[in-house]
C-alpha cells in the first residue's frame, strides 16, 4: 500500500501469534497464526517499551537478532498514527513499527488470512 490509511482495518490479526519472520534480499515478511502476514520493503523497527532493540531495512537486514524475541509473541492491538506509520503491539511491551519511508515505491503489503482488510 502506498501510505497507511487511517481507517486501516486489521482487526482479525488481534490475538494472533507471530509464527514466522521470513528474510528476503528487499523485504522482510511476518506470518501470524491467523493466516495474515504484513511484508515489508521499508524501514521496521522493534521497540521494547521505548526503547528501539533492533531494526531492518533493505540494505543492511536486521541490526540485531532480537526480533526473534517476537516469535510466537500474541498481537494485542493496532494502531496507524498518521500515513507513513503502522504499529502493531506485542504482548510483553514489543512493538513493531512499519514505516511508509518511500515515495516512489510501495512499503507495506498486507496479505489478510484471516483479516478483515
Amino acid at each position: 500500500m502506498y501510505r497507511v490509511p487511517a481507517n486501516l482495518k486489521i482487526d482479525g490479526i488481534v490475538g494472533s501469534a507471530l509464527n514466522q519472520i521470513c528474510l528476503g534480499r528487499y523485504d522482510v515478511q511476518f506470518h501470524f497464526d491467523s493466516d495474515a502476514c504484513i511484508s515489508a520493503q521499508g524501514t521496521v523497527d522493534l521497540l521494547h517499551g521505548t526503547d528501539k532493540i533492533s531494526s531492518w531495512n533493505d540494505k543492511n537486514n536486521w541490526s540485531s537478532t532480537g526480533f526473534q524475541n517476537l516469535l510466537n509473541g500474541k498481537v494485542v492491538a493496532y494502531s496507524v498514527p498518521n500515513d507513513r506509520l503502522l504499529i502493531v503491539q506485542f504482548e510483553s511491551d514489543f512493538a513493531l513499527h512499519f514505516h511508509d519511508d518511500s515515495d516512489q515505491y510501495e512499503c507495506i503489503q498486507i496479505e489478510p488470512g484471516g483479516i478483515t482488510i
